[in-house]
């Protein structure tokens, strides 16, 4: 079992963070395969640079790494703060020649109006006040270093349901690419306040 914590600054960003993790390690030198169970990591980061002067973080999950044939396995990813609940899933495979990645990535259905506030963002006044009380999101993605494929996505917002496929080309030079269907959207919900 491993413990692990401390303690981080950035003066220049004016952002203090303290860490703790802990989790489960079997470890197989010889076969260079590492397995890790119950991972927790808990961040609580302070300062005139955090949003609110105060974010906390967790993450917690397990894994496998293969150094011999180039193989990662992430599964029960959790990343919990802000007022986000966020899952999912990678495998990673070549790595040590040409990597490629897949999963699968779920928000959990949060209030955007909560997050913003958390965040201390100024959420815009709308004409329905029950507008942005409701998102989420879940996608299936697979890539490269160079370029990452979204499938079966389902974004939502309120009422409307957004479907479909994106992907990304070149982070460099981003070549954007979707093919997305928008069940509905209510535009006069998300206007100022008396607009026509």
């Amino acid at each position: 079992r491993l413990e692990f914590s401390g303690n981080m600054a950035a003066p220049d960003r004016k952002i203090d963070a303290a860490f703790n993790l802990a989790t489960s390690i079997q470890p197989d030198v010889a076969e260079q395969f590492y397995r890790f169970t119950g991972l927790s990591l808990n961040v609580l980061a302070t300062g005139d640079g955090v949003p609110g002067q105060r974010q906390q973080a967790t993450l917690s999950g397990n894994g496998e790494l293969d150094l011999i044939d180039g193989r990662l396995k992430l599964s029960g990813i959790t990343l919990q703060g802000a007022g986000l609940n966020i899952g999912g899933n990678l495998d990673g495979a070549d790595l040590n020649d040409s990597p490629s990645y897949s999963g699968r990535i779920t928000v959990k259905r949060f209030d955007p109006r909560a997050v913003m506030r958390e965040l201390d963002i100024q959420a815009p006044a709308t004409q329905n006040t029950s507008a942005l009380s409701s998102a989420g999101f879940d996608a299936q993605f697979s890539g490269t270093p160079n370029r990452i494929d979204f499938k079966q996505i389902l974004a939502t917002l309120d009422d409307s349901s957004l479907k479909g496929s994106a992907r990304v080309d070149d982070f460099a030079n981003p070549l954007i690419g979707f093919d997305l269907g928008l069940d509905k959207l209510d535009v006069d919900d998300y206007l100022p306040p008396g607009s026509a």
